[in-house]
């Protein structure tokens, strides 16, 4: 199936990968929504949820993201994303790598983690607790790191592939 990525906004999903119409859940997305609706909010999922997306990286939170996304590119400030779950779980499904899905699972973990111990205050209760709690995340995140540069060759191999991209020698150095 189709490894997606999304070189130019400008893109149309169903032009570029003609392969994601032989998902049932995305064919029946495009027969229900029309191709512009359908294609953006394929690229709405991109750039919210996929690891691959530059936009999970930029400093916005999830909520941020969804919330300027749905305005800007679905066109609909209340988009009803919950309506859209199988898509979306379908994308996850049939559009991931392996190392996609696992730096995406990583990152999940590490979100909930850096969450909760965010939340938590030092007490001399439960300060083992959160001690061990904090070694966890420091492990996750380590192995979140070995991942992530699993991800990035995996992103500079396809982009050598298919764009023509070359790593430079520290690229290729950082990515060892």
């Amino acid at each position: 199936m189709p490894i997606v990525e999304l070189r130019k906004s400008d893109i149309n999903l169903w032009v570029e990968y003609p392969d994601l119409d032989l998902i049932e859940e995305f064919r029946i997305l495009r027969e229900k929504e029309g191709d512009e609706k359908s294609n953006n909010i394929l690229k709405a999922i991109y750039y919210i949820w996929d690891p691959k997306s530059d936009k999970r990286d930029s400093g916005f939170t999830e909520a941020e993201l969804i919330k300027d996304i749905n305005q800007n590119l679905i066109g609909i400030k209340t988009f009803k994303w919950e309506k859209y779950e199988h898509v979306k779980e379908a994308w996850f499904k049939y559009c991931l790598t392996k190392t996609d899905t696992i730096l995406k699972e990583y990152e999940d973990q590490l979100e909930g983690l850096n969450e909760m111990l965010k939340n938590w205050a030092w007490s001399k209760d439960d300060a083992s607790d959160k001690a061990a709690a904090m070694k966890t995340y420091k492990s996750l995140f380590e192995d979140y790191g070995d991942i992530k540069k699993q991800f990035s060759a995996e992103k500079a191999e396809r982009d050598e592939f298919y764009g023509g991209y070359e790593l430079s020698e520290l690229e290729a150095e950082a990515i060892k």
